[in-house]
């Protein structure tokens, strides 16, 4: 693909997202070189001095990434020793992760995905988890087990709350049969059968 911009036309929606991508990579490109080259060093070096001057432990707060848990843990110098580099992701994460969602979008719309084959075999619970990690919304708790069924029951019940009340209110003052028979009619209604016909009978 190209780097850099091009004239606007009128263009498929592939070709706009060609467009875009080959936009971003300068700025992608640049970003990528300030990471590695500017960043990435310094972290290193922070993390060597602070070795280097911890005499004493430190006690500093960890987020549990499985249950949201503030974990509170004593860091000392022997903690600090490793083999390796701190490599910065920012701009190279956000990046991967739009390119990801946008493969799983492009895949939940193809023939593929509604294959059943193949989609009896993905989990939705791990999907939904995904997608909230690559969109970053982990701090709101959207993906919880069985949430929606949980909130639909919720709402039948408020529904069926609500309803109630409008019959006790429609019905307040009439007679018991008259109330009983408003209450039958609202029932079949809402069961979608027809109420019943006293036509014909005998007194």
């Amino acid at each position: 693909e190209a780097v850099g911009f091009r004239t606007p036309g009128e263009k498929t929606a592939f070709e706009v997202q060609v467009l875009e991508n080959g936009a971003n990579k300068v700025f992608i490109n640049k970003v990528s070189y300030f990471e590695e080259m500017f960043l990435e060093p310094l972290l290193n070096d922070m993390l060597m001095t602070a070795r280097r001057n911890l005499n004493e432990s430190d006690l500093i707060r960890v987020m549990d990434d499985e249950t949201q848990a503030q974990i509170f843990r004593k860091i000392t110098k022997e903690d600090l020793t490793a083999t390796g580099k701190l490599r910065p992701m920012g701009a190279r994460h956000f990046a991967q992760n739009a390119t990801i969602m946008q493969n799983i979008v492009q895949f939940a719309n193809s023939p593929l995905a509604q294959d059943p084959t193949i989609n009896s075999h993905i989990s939705g619970k791990k999907m939904a988890t995904v997608i909230q990690t690559l969109l970053g919304l982990e701090d709101y708790n959207l993906v919880q087990d069985n949430v929606r069924l949980y909130e639909m029951a919720e709402l039948q019940d408020v529904q069926g709350s609500l309803e109630q009340a409008m019959l006790e209110k429609q019905t307040a003052g009439m007679d018991p049969n008259q109330a009983a028979a408003t209450v039958q009619g609202y029932q079949e209604s809402k069961a979608g059968v027809k109420p019943s016909s006293t036509q014909g009978q005998q007194p």
